[in-house]
């Protein structure tokens, strides 16, 4: 945990979603159908007040492979930089679900740049209670960055249905 007090102390914040009014343009997609993430204005401690939320409405799994073949998620508006940003931060967390059946191998977090540019980060670890997650972008192409880019959170974690929330969505550059 120390290491990240150090490590943010050197960071500045160069963008963020904080859903403060509404939900910033986020939709939920993979889902039967695209749809605007759902805003709520609760608060639930200073890391996740007012956030976005959405709720499995496609639960597409069969007997040989448990595992949902229709994912999922948040996906933000196009979003552009001013500078190269070596982080990504937000904070999740579940109102419902079975997080000790969870489907393998999901990206947790895509990113889409134009021209097909693509980085993916399959290492969060979640089991639906609140934690923020620390996305490194050392390894990421900077080019993805240069023009407007497209970000996509997991939030169809389990084999079943759930709900998830995220909040402060936020870029960093040194």
């Amino acid at each position: 945990m120390l290491g990240y007090i150090i490590i943010f102390g050197l960071l500045t914040l160069v963008n963020g979603a904080t859903f403060l009014l509404d939900n910033e343009g986020w939709t939920i997609v993979g889902n039967k159908r695209t749809m605007e993430a759902k805003h709520q204005s609760f608060c639930m401690g200073p890391k996740m007040s007012n956030y976005i939320l959405g709720t499995d409405d496609l639960v597409n799994v069969d007997s040989k492979n448990r595992d949902d073949k229709n994912l999922w998620y948040f996906r933000s508006p196009p979003i552009h930089l001013v500078k190269i940003p070596f982080l990504m931060v937000f904070t999740m967390t579940s109102f419902s679900g079975d997080f000790t059946k969870l489907n393998a191998g999901a990206p947790s977090v895509k990113i889409t740049g134009l021209n097909n540019l693509f980085f993916s980060f399959d290492k969060a670890v979640f089991d639906g209670k609140m934690t923020t997650v620390n996305v490194p972008l050392v390894q990421t192409n900077e080019k993805i960055f240069q023009k407007p880019f497209v970000v996509e959170i997991l939030g169809d974690w389990t084999r079943g249905i759930e709900t998830v929330a995220i909040d402060n969505v936020e870029f960093y550059y040194y």
